[in-house]
Formats: C-alpha cells, sequence, structure tokens
C-alpha cells in the first residue's frame, strides 16, 4: 500500500513537471514567434520534452545539493531557452542599430545614474 501511495506521488509530480513544461515552452514559442521589431523577428523552438528534463534534473540537484546548484541550474535552463532562439533579420541590422541609437537620449540613463538605478533585462 505504502509503495502504491509513492508511486502516485511520484506521478503526479513528473505530470505537475510535464504540464508546466507544456505551457511554459507553448507560451514562450508563442510569444517569441509573435514579436516583431521594425520587421525584424525572433523564432523559439523550444520542445516540452527537453524542457522536461531540464526542470526535473534541476530539482534534484538543487535538492541534493541543498541549493548550491541553484545558479547553475538558471544558466543550464537560460542557455537552453537561448540555442532554441533565433534572430529572423528583415535586412542589415547595421541600419536599425543606427536608427536606434539616433532616437536614444541622455535623459534616461542620465536619470537612472542620479537615481541608482540598474535597469537590465
Amino acid at each position: 500500500m505504502l509503495g502504491a501511495l509513492a508511486v502516485m506521488y511520484v506521478l503526479v509530480i513528473v505530470v505537475y513537471i510535464g504540464l508546466f513544461a507544456y505551457i511554459q515552452t507553448a507560451i514562450t514559442n508563442l510569444v517569441f514567434n509573435k514579436t516583431t521589431i521594425s520587421g525584424h523577428g525572433f523564432e523559439s523552438s523550444l520542445r516540452t520534452l527537453p524542457m522536461m528534463w531540464i526542470y526535473i534534473s534541476n530539482a534534484l540537484l538543487i535538492a541534493f545539493t541543498l541549493g548550491l546548484m541553484i545558479p547553475w541550474a538558471r544558466i543550464r535552463t537560460v542557455r537552453y531557452r537561448l540555442e532554441n532562439l533565433s534572430l529572423l533579420a528583415a535586412a542589415a541590422l547595421d541600419g536599425f542599430i543606427a536608427n536606434v541609437q539616433a532616437q536614444t537620449s541622455a535623459t534616461g540613463k542620465e536619470l537612472a545614474d542620479m537615481l541608482d538605478l540598474d535597469i537590465a533585462l
């Protein structure tokens, strides 16, 4: 009886992680595949099973090392996400960068320096 309960508990956790991985990959793929900036787009090709494996193995490593592997797990997850993200450039990016730099003012940077704010993605 106790063994069956343990198997059911593990099964529920695996199903939960599977659903979480599916929802995360579907939302990420949808958001990036529909995002465009001045004609340039992105392509995200995350898959559910690799993401599920990353979540499960990260959770196990974090549990066994009492939290010491949290930075490694975060980097591993971000690395997988970035490896499956592509930029679909409509034209040369030099013109895009020059246009953005021409529209940028120093007000925001100076305000951030004055208020000692660190704004980053």
